[in-house]
């Protein structure tokens, strides 16, 4: 299994430094096709038992077991207070999301969006709005974050408006809950090989921090971890907590939104790219139903190249060219580019940053229809979507289509009301039946072209013949 959380692009620094954690990504250019009886076998969820409370994770606040599994193998990012010239704008993503028209409507007053991650920093534009509820890494109580992953997202979800730069997070008013469950600064004790880093974190401590993130009161929880696996992955020892987990939220009432995963050409469980007629991977959480998984899109509108292409990706957000937070300690500035573990600078990207976009909007529905149930918001969130072609308005890796806050928060839709929508059917053009082909003029015409050539022929025949007659005539 690999536990992955967001993509990195070797770059030049030029912005702010931070840290974006565990890289792995995923995703959709073809493959060859399976075998139907091995496809049906990895995409019928019914493969993975349905949600059983007996199999809820009890003991869900971290221990100092769980605090003696890791260490620090790697300094904690270190802010760089300069902001350069390109960061003085508002993100591409914010703009074409149109989110400030978004925030005319809400702001997500009241919410309480949990982020299930690297922890969050106390950046100063979330200042007072960040709650620790829980670290299973190390002792630090969620509000440390080493790898900066975390508050990336935490920006993307929450940041109060900058005048200077444009920039704001989706929903402002929301209040965050961190809680820190994977880091790939840390690793085993004893371990200092590079390999060791990214094992801080698994389904188990993912399980356990949904539910207590349930516990903390969130309304809407943001899952940008994803474990990336071979389609012939069979271990199920820590899958059914993770479905109870989620299907207990659910009964809480609470969003759940998780990134659909990276491609990773490095990695074996995640090299291998899905296509509709063959899967070689998916991933954990975001194959299972009840929650609303989120792809990555470029500028272009296009699926990112390193989205994990699935059926279970129901909707799309930007994930490419990211601004947000810097996420180091005690920074008060943006970044575009994060560190890496090893020191590398790279790009912020990933569907790790697309779902901060979903979790955002869905804060902010929650504010405006709060007698919608976490189900309903789901729902309002697909439907509102720019759809893609199809009969249902959703296509393999990109599902309903790129969220549309404005007309998530605008729309009516009939089924919140009482009233079910029409079943979409195949449109069909009733036009009447093409008659048989009528062959009488081309016959006609036909014999007139060639009764003409023969009496031309004919004609020539007479001619020649005459004045090969005369000429012997005349000779005699």
């Amino acid at each position: 299994m690999i536990f992955s959380m967001g993509r990195t692009r070797r770059a030049v620094v030029a912005v702010a430094t931070g840290l974006l954690a565990v890289s792995i990504p995923l995703t959709a250019t073809p493959a060859l096709a399976q075998s139907e009886e091995t496809e049906e076998a990895i995409t019928d969820i019914a493969r993975y038992a349905p949600a059983d409370p007996a199999n809820l994770p009890q003991n869900v606040g971290p221990s100092g077991a769980d605090h003696s599994r890791f260490e620090q193998k790697v300094g904690c990012l270190q802010p760089n207070t300069s902001v350069p010239s390109d960061l003085q704008q508002r993100p591409w993503g914010q703009m074409f999301l149109e989110i400030e028209q978004a925030q005319k409507y809400a702001t997500g007053a009241g919410q309480r969006v949990a982020v299930i991650d690297t922890g969050v920093n106390e950046h100063p534009r979330l200042a007072g709005r960040v709650q620790g509820a829980g670290d299973y890494v190390a002792n630090d109580g969620g509000t440390v974050d080493c790898d900066g992953h975390g508050t990336i997202v935490a920006g993307i979800i929450a940041a109060a408006p900058d005048p200077v730069t444009g920039f704001v997070g989706v929903a402002p008013d929301s209040e965050i809950i961190s809680i820190r469950n994977v880091s790939s600064f840390y690793g085993p004790p004893g371990q200092q090989d590079e390999e060791s880093v990214i094992t801080a974190g698994d389904l188990d401590t993912m399980a356990r921090a949904i539910v207590l993130a349930a516990q903390a009161g969130a309304t809407v929880i943001n899952l940008s971890e994803t474990a990336c696996v071979e389609s012939t992955y069979s271990d199920e020892v820590h899958i059914a907590p993770l479905r109870a987990a989620i299907n207990h939220a659910i009964e809480q009432d609470i969003v759940v939104i998780a990134a659909a995963g990276n491609h990773n050409a490095d990695s074996a469980a995640c090299a291998d790219p899905n296509t509709p007629n063959g899967l070689n991977n998916h991933t954990f959480p975001g194959i299972f139903p009840e929650v609303l998984t989120v792809g990555s899109m470029g500028q272009n509108g296009a699926l990112s190249e390193f989205s994990v292409a699935g059926d279970w990706v129901d909707i799309v957000a930007p994930g490419e060219e990211i601004i947000s937070l810097d996420p180091a300690p005690n920074a008060t500035s943006l970044a575009s580019q994060t560190a890496s573990a090893n020191g590398d600078a790279s790009n912020i990207e990933g569907t790790s940053f697309a779902a901060p976009y979903v979790a955002g909007v869905a804060a902010l529905v929650r504010e405006r229809y709060p007698n919608l149930s976490a189900e309903q918001v789901i729902n309002r969130l697909q439907q509102t979507a720019q759809h893609p072609g199809g009969l249902n308005g959703h296509s393999f890796g990109v599902g309903f289509g790129a969220l549309n806050p404005v007309a998530a928060l605008t729309e009516v839709l009939p089924e919140e009301h009482g009233v079910q929508p029409p079943e979409p059917t195949q449109a069909m053009n009733d036009l009447p039946p093409i008659p048989p082909f009528d062959w009488t003029p081309t016959i006609v015409a036909v014999s007139g072209a060639g009764g003409g050539l023969v009496l031309l022929l004919v004609t020539l025949f007479i001619v020649r013949t005459v004045r090969h007659t005369r000429g012997e005539h005349t000779a005699a």
